[in-house]
């Protein structure tokens, strides 16, 4: 079985935190590893996140370094990155460890409008995750410091860059005529679909692109209570950050998420300020729903995609 504490060890005292892990709690995996560690008898702690080498295609380690000090200049409550270590195995983060409890844990109890205030400041530091955005930024996956632009085919080319709208709707008419066909529902006339999409395409391509985390799930933000007031404390996870386009971000916080978390209420709005295109939301809840409800969601979490495909469901 491997055994993490030797290096949360080496990154601990390269950070200067201490010389001894008195203690490791595994606090959540998904695509990684992420441990609470104690450092000298409680004297510090910090969090250890760990990803296999071998699928690290993001170059992790300098992506989260990179993101992580854009996102503070603007006082968005990313932890700080420690030590870092993608020598062996494993691309391994050493974090600061932030204040606060997860914000669906936060959700689950009190009373009404202290659930508000919680949306409220969620949404307003989405905003601010929204505004992020450097000279030069193209629709793209992060890797590293540099954003690499999305590549594919398209019906009028072959190889070429993909904007964020032809990157998530190119395969959507025969996305759709292939739902259609799972749930015995009349088939879909491609040929009819694909001048709605360019429609659509061209709503999601007329804004700038932007920062989006890309995986903005209620157990990646933290909240906590100061002074009678909830504040965001940390927006953590940041591994599947890319450039595109902000609605794809507002419509997977509702849709890819467990039947046991909220769907988005309007005070979530209240803090977020003025909404999206509603085009381009209604066109990115569908691609997030066919693209989260027909994989049927991550194997360790089967629950997690329950709402897309309730969404898809409903379409007919």
């Amino acid at each position: 079985m491997f055994n993490p504490r030797p290096i949360a060890t080496a990154l601990v005292r390269s950070a200067g935190l201490g010389q001894t892990v008195t203690h490791m709690t595994l606090w959540g995996h998904s695509t990684n590893q992420v441990w609470l560690v104690e450092v000298d008898r409680g004297a510090a702690e910090a969090a250890l996140a760990l990803h296999d080498r071998a699928g690290d295609e993001y170059d992790r380690c300098a992506k989260e370094r990179f993101l992580h000090n854009l996102v503070r200049r603007p006082g968005i409550p990313a932890p700080r990155v420690l030590a870092t270590d993608d020598q062996g195995l494993f691309s391994v983060r050493l974090l600061e460890r932030l204040p606060g409890v997860r914000a669906d844990d936060a959700l689950r109890d009190g009373p009404p409008e202290e659930r508000a205030q919680i949306w409220r400041v969620v949404g307003a530091t989405m905003r601010r995750i929204h505004q992020v955005r450097l000279p030069g930024w193209v629709a793209g996956e992060i890797v590293g410091d540099r954003v690499v632009p999305f590549v594919g085919t398209s019906a009028d080319s072959n190889v070429n860059t993909l904007t964020w709208g032809h990157y998530i709707l190119d395969d959507l008419p025969q996305e759709l005529a292939s739902l259609a066909q799972e749930l015995g529902l009349p088939a879909v006339d491609t040929h009819r679909v694909t001048p709605m999409v360019d429609v659509a395409r061209r709503h999601l391509d007329a804004l700038v692109p932007v920062l989006m985390h890309n995986d903005p799930r209620l157990a990646n933000i933290l909240v906590d209570r100061r002074d009678g007031r909830w504040q965001c404390t940390g927006w953590l996870d940041w591994e599947f950050a890319r450039v595109g386009e902000p609605s794809f971000d507002l419509a997977r916080l509702d849709l890819a998420r467990s039947p046991s978390e909220p769907a988005v209420p309007a005070a979530f709005w209240a803090g977020y300020g003025d909404p999206p295109d509603p085009l381009n939301l209604a066109v990115s809840r569908l691609a997030v729903a066919l693209w989260f409800g027909r994989a049927g969601g991550c194997s360790d979490e089967p629950d997690r995609y329950a709402p897309a495909r309730t969404y898809l469901k409903e379409l007919h």
